[in-house]
Parts: C-alpha cells; structure tokens; sequence
C-alpha cells in the first residue's frame, strides 16, 4: 500500500473547518479549493462576508455548519455569524426558506458596514420560483431598498438595488431564479446586475446613505421587520467590496466549482 499524501489546508480553510467540525473528504476538498481560488483570482478578502454553506451533517447538524460566515468562524454577532428565525430548512443543498413572515438568516452585515459606492452583495440560488419576494436584502422602512436581489419577482423580472431608492431598482426579464445573481455598485451613479457573471442590468441612479438594518438571507428587512420573505434555496452568498468584471467571472467560476465539487451545481 502506498503513502498517502495529506490534504495541505489553507489557514482559513483550516478554522473554518475546525470551527464547523466538518470530516466529510469531500466537502473539505471543495472548502479548501475554492477558497484558495477566491485569494488566487482576488475576491477573497473584497468580501466581509461569506457564507458558503457547506457541511456533512456528520459531527454536528447542517445548521450549526452552515452559520459561519468563511470570513471570520466565529460564533459571535461581530463575526457575522447566520442566525437563523423561523423555519428554515437546513439540508445537503443549502438553505429554504418556507416563503412565510419571520423566516430568514440574519448575517448582521448591515449595508452601512460597506461603502455607499463600492460595494457587492451575490446569492447563488438552486430552485426556480417565481414569487413577489426578495431572496437577500436590507432596506428603510417606507423609503429604500439599501440592498437587494430579487432574482424571478412576479412578471418575470429580477430586481437588484445597491444604496438606492425603491423607485430606482434596476431590473431584467428573468423567467428562471437558478443561477448565480450578483448586484454590484462601482461608482455613485453605476449599479450593476448579474446572472451567472453575465451582465443582466444597469443604472446610473445617484446612491443614497446606508442604513443600519442588517441584510438578510432569504428576505428583505426594514427596521428587523423581515418582509417578502422567498422559499427558493441558496447554497452561497457573499457581501462586500465592488468587484470588477473579471473578478465577477472568476467568483462565478470558483463557486460554480464548489457547487459542481458537491454535486448541487445549477
């Protein structure tokens, strides 16, 4: 029998699969791929957070997996760890929301922890439905959605805002919710939308200041008030700095791998 060579880790990679207590070969391979990726092509540390879900169910169950933000794995509001209300349901998949009031994950990245002009928010989304919610966002009560990606709302459109007004979200046809949906604000007049790295939509609306109300996976939320909350299943998220378009087809290309290296990919 001949030697086997042993798994070299990345640092991050290491904490985050100690702190998640995942043993799964598999789903640790896929972790330390695609974050090395995400340092080698750039978008690493453009990120405060990044939640990747990824888990064995082994040691400990999905949900206590998948809270960690890859960014900083620790079990506190500061690291932007997920909380997760309502019901929620955590498999080998990702995250579902039941579509209902008061089921989302709080990541506690509020769109005023990132700059009003260069920032990112993406989801990566495995099921197809059209519905009147929003699948990832944070807004103003009763004026603006700060941030927000609607990928298939009613009609067949997908809306994404960054610090804009409600009035002012750009949009796209968009018959089918799967996919990778980044919205990426670069400048104070350039929102941008994005499917699978594929630029979908844009504006040149003027920002406006970011607010305090946390971004929320799976709905948006105005003063903690979660609303339109979306029953599809997202299987990664990130949030952060502006990107550029090769980083945003590098990012689609790193994590379209990690899906595939699971077996979840769409």
């Amino acid at each position: 029998m001949g030697w086997i060579t042993p798994l070299v880790l990345d640092t991050d990679a290491a904490n985050l699969i100690t702190a998640a207590n995942i043993s799964n070969i598999t789903v640790i391979n896929a972790v330390n791929t695609v974050i090395i990726s995400s340092k080698t092509n750039g978008w690493w540390d453009l990120c405060n957070g990044i939640y990747g879900m990824a888990g064995d169910n082994i040691n400990q169950t999905y949900a206590f997996q998948y809270k960690y933000n890859w960014k900083d794995p620790r079990d506190l509001d500061a690291a932007y760890r997920l909380v997760f209300n309502g019901t929620i349901t955590q498999d080998a998949n990702g995250i579902t929301g039941n579509g209902a009031s008061g089921s989302y994950a709080d990541t506690f990245i509020a769109p005023n922890i990132l700059s009003q002009d260069s920032a990112h928010i993406s989801v990566y989304i495995r099921t197809d439905v059209q519905e009147a919610k929003y699948d990832i966002g944070s807004y103003n009560p009763g004026s603006n959605y700060i941030s927000a990606i609607a990928s298939r709302y009613s009609g067949n459109v997908n809306y994404d805002s960054i610090n804009s007004g409600t009035a002012n979200e750009i949009s796209a046809s968009n018959s089918d919710s799967r996919g990778y949906f980044l919205s990426n604000r670069t400048a104070s007049n350039s929102n941008k939308g994005y499917k699978n790295a594929t630029e979908v939509a844009s504006g040149t609306v003027a920002s406006v200041a970011p607010a305090s109300s946390p971004n929320f996976l799976l709905c948006s939320v105005g003063g903690l008030t979660a609303t339109h909350c979306s029953s599809k299943n997202i299987a990664f998220a990130t949030f952060g700095a502006s990107l550029t378009p090769t980083q945003i087809t590098n990012m689609y290309t790193d994590i379209q791998n990690f899906q595939t290296a699971l077996g979840r990919q769409v």
